[in-house]
């Protein structure tokens, strides 16, 4: 999927093992931008990137940042039910308590909209959401694009803020930009937004430990505060990223042609996954 590719161009560029800053590669973190929100959404906005230790990293350093500057709304974390396990974890060793939302329909092996559109209404406003924005972990409940509609007119009414965990762009349809369209409607709309992408699936990076973490932001010198407050936490957790990993993803998204075999290759691996024909 290009990644072999990528590999052998790495070794043969002989780069040093020099730490990378602490934010991380910075071609890397841009390109991550662009590949959860399109080129066009990511030209027209403000997002401040810090790679991380994989997509668990992103979500901790992301949970950090909520919880120490999130301080107009509700400090309370709604998560889906079910979730992923270590959701739980991360958030409440910030010192943000959690709840859940009712998602999955056990009687129709779906989503439960109307119980979650609920949730989220009865939710004091500026709560924290944590959607899936796709291949929901445990379920592989997805909504549908009408649903998510649905889900983000929820969210802008009542003033949340919206953490989402993209750790499977590509494994859910194939398409890694169909996978990322929950997220691309967010921000389109305007609504505040956090993502946590991981490179552990769709690359099978598993042992190098890659992922990303965006914070979307209002304007440069947001960013700027944003950006300063991510490098303090960072820099006392784990210092700065590894850099092997990131250095594979970036070449291979920064290369047309090995970005087409990764895309090609995705597709297959979502199709086998999901028993669909090739």
């Amino acid at each position: 999927m290009g990644r072999p590719q990528a590999e052998a161009a790495l070794i043969a560029k002989g780069l040093n093992k020099e730490y990378l800053p602490i934010t991380g590669l910075a071609e890397f973190t841009s390109l991550s931008a662009k590949l959860a929100l399109g080129e066009k959404l990511a030209a027209s906005t403000k997002v401040v990137n810090v790679q991380s230790i994989s997509g668990t990293g992103a979500l901790r350093v992301g949970a950090e940042f909520v919880n120490r500057f999130y301080k107009a709304g509700n400090r309370k974390v709604y998560m889906p039910n079910p979730t992923w396990g270590n959701h739980i974890p991360v958030f409440e060793d910030c010192g943000l308590p959690t709840t859940t939302y009712r998602y999955y329909d056990a009687k129709t092996c779906g989503l439960d909209i109307n119980g979650m559109l609920e949730d989220l209404r009865k939710a004091p406003e500026q709560s924290i959401i944590l959607l899936h924005a796709c291949a929901h972990n445990p379920t592989g409940v997805d909504p549908t694009p009408a649903q998510w509609e649905q889900i983000a007119q929820v969210v802008q009414e009542r003033h949340h803020l919206a953490f989402f965990d993209m750790a499977y762009q590509g494994f859910a349809s194939g398409d890694p930009n169909r996978d990322a369209h929950a997220l691309r409607l967010f921000v389109s709309k305007g609504l505040p937004a956090v993502f946590a992408q991981s490179y552990s699936k769709n690359f099978g990076l598993y042992g190098e430990r890659v992922g990303n973490l965006g914070v979307i932001v209002d304007n440069a010198k947001e960013a700027d505060a944003v950006d300063s407050q991510l490098k303090i936490i960072v820099r006392p957790m784990y210092s700065n990223p590894p850099s092997t990993g990131a250095r594979i993803v970036e070449h291979v998204l920064a290369d047309p042609k090995l970005h087409q075999q990764w895309y090609v290759r995705v597709a297959r691996l979502s199709w086998v996954a999901t028993g669909r024909d090739v």
